[in-house]
């Protein structure tokens, strides 16, 4: 057994960094995080809920009505019900069509009944917009989102107040709303000023989400900084991404399990020579390529070599490593970009084949020119007796690259395409932990 030193120092240190980015310290900051969100209501028809549960999206602000009864939004029911069903985040908005307090009162009261007490993890907002709303003059229309906020409150409600940056800016006497949330729609690439903090902004009106999107192409997308981290490590000065930290702990995770499925092999005899076996531990690798983009996929497969090699040493000089390392991250890497170029499960199930496939070619040059020289280097056995172990399967396999041809790569191609199976029937249920929803 080859165990050097100085390779199994190098590796535990980098295990070490490794563990540390999924160990933060979390203080709280809302301008450092965005959320990625987006609103609905009937004008976005009926929403294909599989089709944006793939979709990088964290929550969704759901239409109840307009004004009061009886204008409930025809979808209502059916996208709460599946915005949940898809692990999202839900809040609501209500639109205001009324001019005095004591009306928005009553579409408040409206906006409770239609809830009817679901359970929302976002705000209720009140979407003001209309003219007529601002006609009254700036305390009026103060007084109209405070009756409405104060209602929502009263029935354990987190309120909220829609409008534009313009109108934001204008006609509200923020002293008076300090318990309201604020949600600003302005379509511009830099964040709106205002006289308070936004905690969701509604940045296009001509987004893009497949199984949302209204029938002229387009869905309101929205970022949320309601849920902001600052991640202090050594360097106080270092921040990341809520998400970020998320993804590093599922690839922390997911490398782990990958690790753990290493130990787990068995050969098949009769069609490929008994040295070569089976295994799964590819399966976390693509998990996190569909779920946490391509970049982490080849990262897990690198930590679960590198554990092999701190845990349970190397015969190899980290060569056999480094070739399952590679296989992996081709497979990865490859499903990974084509699943995130359109997110559906008809380019998740062409991006696993298209992987397995390319696995598969890359096995003969890797194996070729790394992998089976190492064999005869390390375990001095001649190759020779590594051909004998094909032939005595299929007498005519008489060279080093017919045999791999004709065994290694179908072989990895069978193994690709398994992984491949076993990731498209465990994806959805583990969707809401991979992106970490609810």
């Amino acid at each position: 057994m080859i165990k050097t030193n100085g390779f199994r120092v190098l590796a535990m240190v980098m295990t070490t960094l490794w563990m540390v980015t999924i160990i933060p310290v979390t203080v709280v900051q809302a301008a450092d995080f965005r959320g990625q969100g987006f609103d609905l209501s009937s004008y976005n028809g009926t929403v294909n809920w599989e089709q944006v549960a793939e979709a990088d999206m964290d929550f969704v602000m759901i239409r109840t009505g307009e004004g009061r009864a009886p204008d409930v939004d025809t979808q209502f029911a059916a996208n709460y019900d599946g915005a949940v069903a898809a692990g999202l985040k839900v809040g609501v908005y209500h639109v205001c069509c009324v001019r005095t307090p004591k009306e928005a009162v009553e579409e408040a009261e409206y906006c409770l009944e239609i809830l009817d007490g679901r359970d929302l993890d976002y705000p209720v907002a009140y979407d003001m917009e209309r003219k007529g709303t601002f006609a009254g003059g700036r305390e009026n229309t103060t007084a109209i989102a405070k009756a409405f906020c104060d209602t929502i409150t009263d029935a354990g409600y987190v309120p909220m107040i829609y409008s534009s940056a313009s109108f934001l800016n204008e006609n509200f006497d923020w002293k008076k709303l300090k318990n309201c949330k604020v949600w600003v729609a302005s379509y511009s690439d830099t964040r709106p000023k205002l006289p308070v903090s936004a905690d969701l902004w509604q940045y296009t009106k001509k987004g893009s989400l497949e199984g949302a999107n209204t029938d002229k192409g387009y869905c309101d997308l929205v970022y949320s900084y309601m849920e902001a981290t600052s991640i202090k490590f050594t360097k106080p000065t270092l921040t990341m991404k809520k998400n970020t930290t998320h993804n590093l702990t599922v690839a922390a995770m997911l490398s782990a399990v990958a690790f753990i499925l290493m130990f787990i092999e068995f050969p098949i005899p009769m069609l490929i020579p008994s040295f070569v076996k089976m295994d799964f531990s590819d399966l976390p690798a693509l998990l996190g390529a569909f779920a946490l983009g391509p970049v982490y996929g080849v990262v897990i497969s690198f930590m679960k070599n590198l554990l092999h090699i701190v845990i349970k040493g190397t015969s190899t000089a980290c060569v056999g490593e480094l070739c399952n390392f590679m296989l992996g991250a081709v497979f990865s890497a490859v499903a990974g970009v084509i699943y995130k170029h359109h997110k559906s499960r008809k380019t998740a199930i062409l991006g696993a084949v298209a992987g397995a496939a390319a696995m598969a070619v890359f096995s003969v040059p890797s194996n070729y020119f790394i992998t089976y020289p190492a064999y005869v280097e390390f375990y001095h056995m001649p190759l020779e007796a590594i051909l004998g172990m094909y032939q005595a399967i299929l007498p005519s396999a008489n060279s080093l690259i017919k045999c791999l041809v004709i065994f290694n790569m179908p072989f990895t191609l069978v193994k690709g395409l398994l992984d491949a199976v076993l990731c498209l029937l465990i994806y959805k249920p583990l969707s809401p932990i991979l992106h970490g929803r609810k």
